[in-house]
C-alpha cells in the first residue's frame, strides 16, 4: 500500500506512486463533503500544485491577475529595499535576472521546486553567492503566497548549497587550513615590496634596471631556496615578481613607435613599483588589522590622523613627534556592482569602529605565545625593554633590523605611504600650509594609479542616502580602484606566484575548477587567529573586526584560543 500524507490543512490527502501506477494521486474533499480522486503528477511538487488548485486556493478567474516572477521580484525588492544599501539592491536585483530570467514572464502558479531547480545553474557562484540567491529565491516566493500553496521555503531549497542535494552546511568554525602561515603572509609582502624596486632588506650592492625593472641582488649570499622548505627572505622572494608576470598583468604596453619610449618604460617601472608598494601595505592592512578589502580601498588620510598629525607630517615631523600609535577610523567601505558603479557605504552590518593596528605582524620564525612581541623583539633591539618605549618610534635601522630577523613592519610601511603621499599633494607649491593639509586629509591612500575622469558623486560614484562623509575625489589624483581590477592585475597574481614557491594552497579550495589561490580574506583570518593566539581578550578581537557579537568570534575562531592565556600578546 502507498504511503499517503495529509496536506493543505487536512483538506487532502496525496499517495506516493505505486509500481502499478507511476503518478501521484490525490484525495480531497469538496464543499459537499464528497469525495474525489484525481491523479496529481510526476512529483510530490505538481501533486500540491494540483490539489490547490481543484480546491480553489489558486485564483482561476481569467480576470485576475497572476502576478509574474519579475513582479515578485520587483515586489520583494521594492518591500524591502528601504533597509538595504544601494549595492545590495543592484546585487539581488543582478541576481535574480540573471536566474530567473527563463521564467520571469511565467505565472507564479505555473512554477513549482522541481522546475526552479532545473533552470537555475549555479554551478559558478560561490557559497556565499548561492546563499544570497536562495535568500532572493525565498524573498520572491514569499509575495507569491497568496497564490500558491507550497512555501517559500520549499523553492528556496531548490537552490542547492555546495553542490549537493542538501544543505551541506560548511562548519562555522574557520580551518587552520584556510589561514595562511606566518611565513607566508610574510613572502607576499616582501615579494610585493621587492617589485620593480630596492628596498631596505635587500643586500649591499643590489641593482635594478630603470628601463624593465629587472633586480639583480647583491653579493651578500642569501639561502637558495630547497623545494617545498622557503623562507621570506629567500633570494626568490626579495627579486620580486619574475618581469613575465608583471608584463602580463599589471605591465601597461607601450607601442615602439613612442617618440620617448625609454623614458615612458622607466616611468613605468617606477609606476609599478609604486603599485606593488601599495599593494604590500594592502597585505599588511588585512593581515595585522583584519580590514576587508573594500574597507581597505575607502581608506582616506582622515581615516588615520588627525589635523594636527597631518600638519606636522607635511611639515616633516619625525615618527616620535608624529606621535601616531595605529589609531585607525573604520567607517567606510568601497565596493562595486555591474558596470564599474563605487559604491560607498558602512561597513559590512553597518559597523562601523575604530582599530589599533599592531606596529608589526608576529615573527614568521615562530609566534611564541607564551612570551610578548616585544620580548621576543628585545632580543635585536634592546631599549624595548624598557615597556614606556613605543614600537612605533623606531628608527629606520630598528625597523630594518626586526624585519631581517621576522617581523613585518606594518607600522613603519602605513607612515611611509603617508610620508609619500604628501609628495603627491596636486598643485603643493601654489597652496599654503592649510590648504595642503585640507587637500592631504581627504586624499585616498589607494587610490588608482591615474587621475579620475568621471569619479563625481551620482555617476560612478554613488552612496547611502543621507550619506554624510565627503566621498568627492581631489582633482588631479586617483580615484577609487575597483576590487575586482586590484586583485586581477595585482594581488591575485603575486599570491598564486608565491604559493606556487611556498608550494601552500587553502585548504577550501583545494579541488576548485578555476583559481584556487589565496584571497584577501584569508589575510583577515590570519588577523583575528593570531589576536586570538596572542591573548587578546575575545570582546576586543570582536569590536575590532567588526564581528556581530563575541558568540560569532568565539564559534568562527574559539579553537584558536591557547590553554593558558598570556598576560601581554599584541601590542597595540
Amino acid at each position: 500500500m502507498s504511503k499517503s500524507e495529509v496536506i493543505l490543512g487536512g483538506r487532502a490527502r496525496i499517495y506516493q506512486p505505486t509500481a502499478g501506477d507511476k503518478n501521484w494521486r490525490i484525495t480531497y474533499y469538496d464543499h459537499q463533503h464528497k469525495r474525489h480522486t484525481s491523479h496529481g503528477g510526476k512529483t510530490r511538487d505538481e501533486a500540491i500544485i494540483a490539489a490547490a488548485n481543484l480546491l480553489g486556493d489558486v485564483v482561476n478567474d481569467d480576470n485576475a491577475h497572476i502576478p509574474t516572477i519579475n513582479e515578485c521580484v520587483d515586489a520583494y525588492i521594492q518591500q524591502n529595499s528601504y533597509r538595504w544599501n544601494p549595492r545590495t539592491v543592484q546585487q539581488y536585483r543582478a541576481l535574480a535576472k540573471r536566474y530567473t530570467y527563463k521564467i520571469g514572464d511565467t505565472p507564479c502558479t505555473k512554477v513549482s521546486p522541481q522546475l526552479l531547480r532545473q533552470i537555475t545553474k549555479v554551478g559558478t557562484l560561490s557559497q556565499n553567492q548561492r546563499l544570497r540567491l536562495r535568500a532572493v529565491i525565498r524573498g520572491t516566493f514569499e509575495q507569491a503566497q497568496a497564490w500558491i500553496s507550497i512555501s517559500e521555503e520549499s523553492f528556496a531549497q531548490a537552490i542547492l548549497i555546495g553542490g549537493t542535494s542538501g544543505d551541506n552546511a560548511r562548519n562555522p568554525e574557520v580551518q587552520r587550513g584556510d589561514i595562511p602561515p606566518s611565513k607566508l603572509v610574510a613572502a607576499f609582502i616582501n615579494t610585493a615590496y621587492s617589485t620593480y624596486q630596492i628596498t631596505p632588506i635587500d643586500p649591499p650592492g643590489t641593482t635594478i634596471n630603470p628601463i624593465t625593472g629587472e633586480k639583480t641582488l647583491g653579493t651578500i649570499a642569501y639561502r637558495e631556496p630547497t623545494p617545498g622548505i622557503t623562507e621570506p627572505m629567500d633570494s626568490i622572494y626579495l627579486q620580486g615578481l619574475p618581469t613575465d608576470i608583471v608584463n602580463k598583468y599589471a605591465a601597461r604596453k607601450i607601442p615602439m613607435h613612442y617618440r620617448n619610449r625609454e623614458q615612458r618604460l622607466t616611468d613605468e617601472v617606477k609606476r609599478i613599483a609604486g603599485m606593488y608598494r601599495r599593494t604590500a601595505l594592502i597585505t599588511a592592512l588585512g593581515a595585522g588589522g583584519g580590514l576587508r578589502i573594500g574597507e581597505v580601498l575607502a581608506l582616506r588620510v582622515r581615516h588615520i590622523l588627525n589635523k594636527q598629525q597631518a600638519y606636522d607630517l607635511i611639515l616633516g615631523a619625525s615618527n616620535q613627534e608624529l606621535g601616531y600609535r595605529g589609531y585607525m577610523d573604520i567607517c567606510e567601505q568601497a565596493s562595486t556592482a555591474t558596470g564599474g558603479t563605487i559604491y560607498i557605504t558602512h561597513p559590512k552590518g553597518n559597523r562601523e569602529r575604530e582599530i589599533h593596528l599592531p606596529a608589526f605582524l608576529p615573527c614568521w620564525n615562530g609566534f611564541d605565545y607564551k612570551t610578548s612581541q616585544r620580548e621576543q623583539m628585545t632580543e635585536w633591539i634592546p631599549r624595548l625593554a624598557d615597556n614606556h618605549e613605543s614600537m612605533w618610534t623606531l628608527t629606520d635601522n630598528e625597523v630594518f633590523t626586526a624585519w631581517q630577523h621576522g617581523f613585518i613592519p606594518l607600522g613603519w610601511m602605513l607612515i611611509n605611504r603617508l610620508r609619500e603621499m604628501v609628495t603627491e599633494i596636486p598643485g603643493y607649491t601654489g597652496m599654503n600650509n592649510r590648504e595642503r593639509t585640507r587637500t592631504y586629509l581627504n586624499m585616498l591612500l589607494f587610490p588608482t594609479s591615474t587621475p579620475a575622469r568621471k569619479q563625481i558623486p551620482g555617476h560612478v560614484i554613488q552612496h547611502e542616502k543621507a550619506w554624510h562623509y565627503d566621498i568627492t575625489i581631489v582633482p588631479g589624483t586617483g580615484g577609487y580602484q575597483v576590487e575586482t581590477a586590484y586583485a586581477n592585475k595585482y594581488a591575485n597574481p603575486l599570491y598564486d606566484y608565491v604559493s606556487e614557491q611556498y608550494e601552500c594552497w587553502p585548504a577550501h579550495r583545494a579541488n576548485a575548477t578555476r583559481r584556487r589561490g589565496w584571497t584577501h580574506h584569508g589575510l583577515r583570518h590570519y588577523a583575528c587567529s593570531s589576536r586570538i593566539i596572542a591573548g587578546v581578550p575575545i570582546p576586543i578581537v570582536s569590536k575590532e573586526l567588526g564581528h556581530k557579537d563575541s558568540a560569532f568570534t568565539l564559534q568562527r575562531y574559539g579553537h584558536f584560543m591557547p590553554d593558558a592565556i598570556p598576560s601581554e600578546g599584541f601590542e597595540y
